[in-house]
């Protein structure tokens, strides 16, 4: 016979699962909600950490048409063209020009800009967020005079007509040093020569009305040539040099051998020792790593084919930089490329980098989360059927209360109704069913304690 009260215990007729009341679908809705928001913030969290797609199109921000930057950003165009990026070269007023279009650029771009020029921006604010990617060729200053001028140093030239170069430019950058250094910032007359071209200095010294000029190119230029095989005109070898280069540690001595630049014409005619400034590749802390290390990768092959002098391998470089050096860039230089820029193609390389740092990561996020909902209801299970239990023990304790069977069959009933709506998950049907039975049991112990 089963007892009255065994229908309050496991009753199969009763069926599984047991019939929800709202308020139980309210809290199964809650907990839905619940999983959902959990979802929500990991996908958040991988998202605040995405890194953007590797841009397949960059601006060379380089400087006037013909000089040593405009060269150079053309060489360095068909090297990234090669390798699957659309390189546009924009031609500036020079490196100063160069940094404040950086700075205010809206897509990928990277800049020409010498060594320490960044002191001559009027918003020193728009340097904030740029960053240096090294070193990647020397940028030598020649210093032209008329044989008639009788300039032998820099210190004959006060009262010279002297072409400094353009302000923002790598040239006018290291003249300013040298003169502010040697003290003639109000004795040499240079203002009508400031917005000169290479070409219009030239003209200008072969006619005569320009006693100097500071010029600063590689060896490649053709404007250099024609500076070398001027009549008249000879360049000014720096018997300083080292002092210079010492006092000033973004410059550089560097000896230019006679001959150096063409053997066939013999230029330069004689020794020289002239200072040289750095070339930097100057980009936002923003970039890509992947393009970071594309654009170190052309360097290297630039500099191989530059003529410029530096041993073999010297550039690119992370001495010479006066900006913070980009993190991209000292792993770069340090250990060369890494992962799948060894083996793949930049764009492939590009789309793997997103698999690995995005995708990756959020499957992983995702399939924590998911396995973090079990755990959670079966916290929930532990904590609720706990509670249930010390009801139960109080039940037993007072079993043998005659005057309290009614109170403890009602109390049971409400234990009961509660049992009936834990949800347990599969690992926690075994301790369910164990509850139920000890509901069953303690109510047969009580009913007992009636016959008795």
């Amino acid at each position: 016979m089963v007892r009255e009260g065994g229908r309050q215990g496991i009753d199969p007729a009763a069926g599984w699962p047991p019939r929800e009341d709202a308020l139980e679908r309210h809290k199964r809705r809650v907990w839905r909600w619940v999983t959902a928001g959990l979802v929500a913030v990991v996908l958040l969290v991988v998202l605040s950490r995405l890194r953007p797609a590797a841009p397949r199109r960059v601006d060379l921000f380089t400087g006037p048409q013909g000089s040593m930057y405009e060269d150079a950003g053309r060489r360095f165009a068909d090297v990234l063209r090669g390798r699957g990026i659309d390189a546009r070269v924009v031609v500036t007023r020079g490196a100063l020009d160069n940094l404040e279009r950086l700075a205010t650029s809206d897509g990928p771009a990277v800049a020409f800009a010498q060594t320490g020029v960044e002191r001559e921006l009027d918003d020193p604010a728009l340097a904030d967020e740029l960053v240096s990617l090294g070193s990647v060729g020397y940028e030598p200053l020649w210093v032209f005079v008329r044989d008639a001028s009788e300039i032998r140093s820099i210190g004959d030239l006060p009262g010279r007509k002297v072409a400094l170069g353009p302000k923002g430019s790598g040239s006018r950058a290291i003249a300013d040093l040298l003169i502010e250094v040697n003290e003639l910032q109000d004795r040499i007359e240079h203002q009508a020569f400031d917005a000169f071209t290479p070409t219009e200095v030239i003209e200008g010294m072969a006619a005569g009305t320009i006693d100097a000029a500071f010029y600063s190119a590689s060896p490649r230029s053709p404007q250099l040539h024609q500076f070398l095989s001027l009549e008249g005109v000879s360049p000014l070898s720096l018997i300083r040099a080292r002092a210079y280069a010492a006092r000033f540690p973004e410059l550089t001595r560097l000896e230019i051998p006679m001959g150096g630049i063409d053997l066939a014409q013999n230029l330069p005619d004689e020794d020289l020792e002239v200072l040289s400034g750095a070339t930097n590749l100057v980009a936002r802390e923003d970039l890509h790593a992947a393009a970071v290390g594309l654009l170190l990768g052309a360097a290297g092959r630039v500099e191989r084919k530059s003529g410029l002098a530096a041993p073999a391998g010297k550039f690119p470089s992370t001495a010479h930089t006066s900006l913070p050096l980009s993190e991209d860039a000292e792993r770069y230089l340090e250990q060369g490329p890494t992962g799948f820029a060894r083996v793949l193609p930049y764009w492939a390389a590009a789309i793997a980098d997103q698999l690995v740092f995005v995708v990756l990561p959020a499957l992983l996020g995702l399939l924590a989360v998911l396995k973090s909902v079990p755990t959670l209801l079966n916290v929930r299970f532990s904590i609720r059927a706990t509670r249930i239990y010390r009801r139960l023990a109080i039940v037993e304790q007072r079993t043998s209360e005659p005057d309290a069977q009614a109170e403890l069959l009602a109390e049971l009933d409400r234990i009961d109704e509660e049992s009936r709506a834990l949800k347990p998950t599969l690992s926690k049907l075994a301790p369910y069913f164990e509850l139920r039975q000890n509901l069953h049991d303690v109510r047969d112990r009580v009913e007992d304690s009636e016959l008795g």
